[in-house]
């Protein structure tokens, strides 16, 4: 199986939290963490649940620093009539200025640095005062093969300080977001995801 990507030390690269605690503390979380306080959007009417671990990794995936902000997070989208799953890294920005268009993502593999079409999920002005400069938001997705997934959660340890370290990258120069996404994160997803699955043969 071809690797898809390549684990950087989180501490040494990312600065991905606003302190070296925050960065320690997305390393100490376990996949159990990330399978526990995985979030199911669904109800009867629905065809497709979404299962996201955006609420497990809001204390250490979250970044802020000289007025933007950063969240990124792991979620999948299970079929609940054939049980196929896909999965999506999710990256929400926000900041202040002029619209930064983020459209590609930079990421490590074994062959070198690769890049992929982000898909745009959604974008805002939620506030722009006279005389002030405007708070934008830009949500974007990069979707992940389910290999690139088990690849990732396949490198789990209880020692683990290595992360996958994505780049995004904006139209302007000096826009780029850095983030990163543990093998605990990737592990719990799939862990919640057959969770998931199982209940539905019931």
């Amino acid at each position: 199986m071809k690797k898809l990507f390549a684990l950087i030390a989180v501490l040494a690269l990312c600065g991905c939290g606003s302190s070296g605690d925050s960065a320690e503390q997305m390393i100490s979380f376990t996949p159990e963490h990330f399978r526990d306080t995985a979030r199911i959007i669904d109800d009867a009417l629905d065809t497709t649940a979404i299962i996201t671990t955006e609420e497990g990794s809001r204390r250490g995936g979250d970044f802020s620093v000289d007025g933007w902000t950063r969240k990124s997070f792991l979620r999948a989208f299970v079929d609940k009539r054939s049980r196929a799953a896909t999965y999506q890294l999710y990256v929400a920005i926000s900041y202040l200025g002029d619209r930064r268009v983020y459209s590609t993502i930079n990421y490590f593999t074994p062959q070198g640095v690769q890049s992929s079409s982000l898909v745009k999920i959604a974008h805002g002005t939620d506030s722009c005062h006279e005389g002030e400069e405007c708070l934008r938001t830009e949500d974007v997705a990069l979707n992940m093969p389910e290999d690139m997934v088990r690849q990732l959660a396949a490198t789990y340890t209880t020692h683990t300080r290595n992360g996958w370290v994505f780049k995004i990258k904006g139209k302007i120069i000096g826009t780029d977001v850095v983030g990163v996404i543990m093998p605990s994160e990737a592990a719990g997803l799939l862990m919640a995801v057959q969770a998931y699955k199982a209940s539905l043969r019931h």
